[in-house]
């Protein structure tokens, strides 16, 4: 399992440039703040945090479907998305223990 985020290491303020650059683009990608993915390797888990961050929220189920693995993404306004092997209950829902 691995994460990447916005928060830790970034080059403006409101941290629309960070350590992620996009490719194609030269610019950190826009829409995410944090991915992370549960994979069969932390290798794997980590090289495909940044393929998430560069294909989007839009893009992220297709990937996790891809690679085979399980994913959860924020985005800059604090929603977040996880695909069914990381989906969180909310503590509500849980059952006290």
């Amino acid at each position: 399992m691995a994460t990447s985020a916005d928060s830790q290491t970034f080059f403006s303020a409101d941290r629309r440039h960070h350590h992620i650059v996009d490719p194609h683009t030269g610019y950190s990608p826009p829409a995410l703040s944090a991915v992370t993915v549960a994979a069969p390797s932390g290798a794997l888990a980590d090289a495909l945090t940044k393929v998430f961050f560069v294909a989007g929220p839009a893009q992220a189920r297709q990937v996790a479907r891809q690679w085979q693995v399980d994913a959860l993404w924020v985005d800059k306004a604090g929603r977040w998305e996880a695909t069914p092997g990381l989906q969180i209950e909310p503590a509500a829902r849980r059952p006290m223990r």
